[in-house]
């Protein structure tokens, strides 16, 4: 597993890890608590054809999640409720 992107959520409390593995065909992000240095799966996709492009944007104050990545070869923006829910 390595890190490919480390964000501050806008609530200023929690960070967003995003991880993938050495195949780079797994994306996970994570919600980290920095208060309670707890993690939390918030997402996870994995495709043999997974490109990702480091593009994670929030929206409605953290509420909403927008991750950009090409599983086609076409880029894509998928976007998640905070909950790891795809909406």
């Amino acid at each position: 597993m390595k890190f490919v992107g480390v964000d501050w959520l806008p609530d200023s409390r929690s960070l967003a890890i995003q991880t993938m593995n050495r195949a780079q065909t797994k994306l996970d992000v994570w919600r980290f608590d920095v208060a309670a240095a707890r993690a939390t799966l918030v997402l996870s996709d994995s495709d043999p054809a997974l490109v990702y492009h480091k593009e994670l944007q929030f929206a409605d104050g953290g509420k909403t999640w927008i991750v950009s990545y090409e599983v086609d070869g076409h880029p894509h923006l998928f976007r998640y409720g905070a909950d790891g829910t795809r909406k």
